[in-house]
């Protein structure tokens, strides 16, 4: 007797391995190049309380910048998911100073 499987068995077989692998490859497949080669988006800073939720390039278009209520200019508090974020602040300084009414 024969220890071989009917050849529709076998390509059965075949086929829902080769479907489980592509589907392993898709979900942990590294973003497409192009996706990481993407210029970062720039986040402007010019005012109190601007909130910075994902990756990005920080511009200052003015400074100083006043913190009228005290907790911060620039509020980095990432996604909600928890996925890591990048911030590159292109080589400016984050700088706290007093104001000009505690300096007086």
């Amino acid at each position: 007797m024969s220890m071989h499987r009917h050849p529709r068995v076998q390509l059965r077989t075949n086929l829902a391995a080769l479907v489980a692998c592509t589907a392993w490859l898709v979900a942990t497949a590294p973003p497409a190049r192009a996706q990481q080669d993407a210029p970062p988006t720039v986040v402007t800073v010019g005012r109190d309380d601007v909130p910075v939720r994902a990756s990005c390039r920080i511009e200052v278009s003015v400074t100083p910048i006043a913190d009228a209520n005290q907790n911060g200019v620039l509020h980095i508090t990432g996604r909600d998911d928890g996925a890591r974020i990048v911030v590159d602040l292109g080589g400016a300084t984050l700088a706290g100073a007093a104001s000009r009414a505690d300096a007086a």
